[in-house]
């Protein structure tokens, strides 16, 4: 008795294809799921230009490369009481926090202010000084320590030479 396996050939490749493919893919599914290569930890403060609350703005936290920092940047949005938390967002992870390690800072000035009881930014020049509007010139640095909640005040002054 003759055996016929025609037909049977094509379908042990399509089935070893198949499990290739769920291979690969399981393995590409496994190494979206990763956690990031950096650690974060709370990062949260208050921020005050001549002694007296920001009223909005942002503040951004900057790995410092030259101090062996690496990782993406945090960003915190300056509340009208002058306090603010930084969340870093690599690809949408939103991680409340900055980046474990040193950071050169910069702070951006939007006033809040209240229309029909709700507090908005309005579209208004400032006279705020135009040094804390670089990490490279804002003179503001911080180191952001791992396991803890770290409190970092940045207590602003204008320089006489400043606008």
């Amino acid at each position: 008795m003759t055996r016929s396996y025609a037909g049977s050939v094509p379908t042990l490749r399509k089935a070893a294809q198949s499990r290739l493919f769920l291979v690969l893919f399981a393995g590409i599914c496994l190494g979206c799921g990763k956690a990031p290569s950096f650690q974060v930890a709370p990062v949260s403060g208050r921020i005050t230009l001549d002694g007296e609350p920001l009223e909005g703005g942002t503040v951004t936290f900057v790995p410092d490369k030259r101090r062996k920092t690496s990782g993406p940047i945090g960003v915190g949005q300056i509340q009208p009481d002058g306090t603010y938390q930084i969340v870093t967002d690599p690809g949408g992870l939103a991680l409340r926090g900055a980046v474990v390690g040193f950071h050169k800072i910069r702070v951006v000035y939007a006033p809040w202010e209240t229309v029909d009881g709700k507090w908005t930014k309005p579209d208004a020049d400032t006279d705020f000084p135009r040094q804390f509007l670089s990490e490279e010139t804002s003179g503001l640095d911080a180191e952001v320590l791992a396991d803890i909640a770290n409190a970092i005040d940045l207590d602003l002054e204008r320089s006489a030479s400043s606008p």
